[in-house]
C-alpha cells in the first residue's frame, strides 16, 4: 500500500469516526434521558444525569466537528483524533468500572463500541498528520 493510499484511508476512517461521533452526540444532546436509558439502562430521571449526558454529547459533537473542519481545511488532524481516542478510552474505563452494575447486553455494547472507537482512533492517529 502506498503512502497516499494509506493517508487516504486514514482520512476516510477519521471522517467516518467523526460523523458517527456527531450523530451519537446529537442524539444524546437532544434526548438525554432517553439516550441515558438506552446507554445504561438507568431509569432515573434526575437533572444531574441529564446534564452529564448532554455534557458528554456536546464533547462528542465538538470532537467530531473539529476533526471534520480540520480535514476540510487541510489542517493537522492527528491531535483531534488523539483527543477522540482519549475520550473513548475514558468511556471504556468508565464502562469497565461500572461493568457489574450495567444490564448484561448494555455493558457489552458499551464496552465494544467505546473500545473499538478507541482502538480505531489510536490506529488512525498513527497514520495521519
Amino acid at each position: 500500500m502506498t503512502k497516499n493510499q494509506t493517508d487516504f484511508d486514514a482520512k476516510e476512517m477519521a471522517r467516518v469516526l467523526s460523523l458517527g461521533r456527531i450523530a451519537i452526540g446529537v442524539a444524546g444532546f437532544v434526548a438525554p434521558r432517553k439516550f441515558a436509558k438506552a446507554w445504561t439502562g438507568d431509569t432515573a430521571e434526575e437533572v444531574a444525569s441529564s446534564m452529564a449526558t448532554r455534557g458528554l454529547a456536546a464533547r462528542d459533537v465538538a470532537l467530531g466537528v473539529g476533526t471534520l473542519m480540520a480535514l476540510e481545511a487541510g489542517a493537522p488532524v492527528r491531535g483531534w483524533i488523539e483527543a477522540q481516542a482519549l475520550a473513548d478510552a475514558s468511556d471504556t474505563f468508565s464502562t469497565l468500572a461500572n461493568f457489574g452494575d450495567l444490564p448484561p447486553l448494555k455493558r457489552w455494547i458499551s464496552l465494544f463500541t467505546a473500545g473499538a472507537a478507541c482502538y480505531m482512533g489510536v490506529k488512525i492517529a498513527g497514520e495521519i498528520e
